[in-house]
């Protein structure tokens, strides 16, 4: 999506990858770059395997996103390690986002990972990321760093009724702030 998009439905889209990481490859599945002006956007009974990044919902250093739904979708292997990797579903400075019945399996960097939620307690954006199954969390890769299945940064955020089982880097993080650790 770019530019100014709305009313964006992407529904039954499947996306198979080579499971390439590194830096030289970018194979994204449903993805934004940070700087467009998105509202209303559902992504829906998507599956995805074998890519960098899953599905992502994206305004972390500029631009809008508001209204997103992510539901019913299945991820399967995303893989590296670096910044813009290895991440499931990422959404980043998204105003009003529900993250609800996806089911994420061995991703190698973060699961769900909701960034930049709020800059401040007197904001709420409500990120609502519940009922989803999380399965084999950084099976396939050292765990040198910690980098939990489901990470929250922010304030404003709701994270409840999540199934995460077999994970092998921690479970939920949750940090206060926006710089990531």
């Amino acid at each position: 999506m770019v530019g100014t998009c709305d009313g964006v439905t992407i529904d039954g889209v499947s996306v198979l990858g080579e499971s390439l990481a590194g830096t030289v490859a970018r194979q994204y599945g449903i993805y934004n770059n940070s700087g467009q002006a998105i509202s209303n956007t559902t992504v829906r009974n998507c599956k995805l395997f074998g890519l960098q990044a899953g599905i992502a919902f994206n305004a972390d250093t500029s631009g809008t996103y508001s209204n997103g739904i992510c539901v019913n979708n299945y991820v399967d292997t995303m893989v590296g390690q670096v910044g813009g990797q290895g991440y499931g579903i990422f959404c980043a400075n998204v105003e009003g986002m529900l993250i609800q019945g996806n089911q994420i399996i061995n991703c190698h960097r973060h699961s769900i990972y909701a960034a930049r939620a709020q800059t401040s307690t007197t904001i709420e954006h409500g990120v609502l990321i519940t009922g989803n199954i999380i399965r084999n969390h950084r099976a396939t890769v050292p765990t040198t760093d910690v980098r939990p299945a489901i990470y929250a940064r922010g304030y404003g955020l709701t994270i409840s009724n999540n199934q995460i089982t077999n994970y092998f880097d921690g479970a939920i993080g949750v940090q206060v702030g926006l710089s990531e650790a």
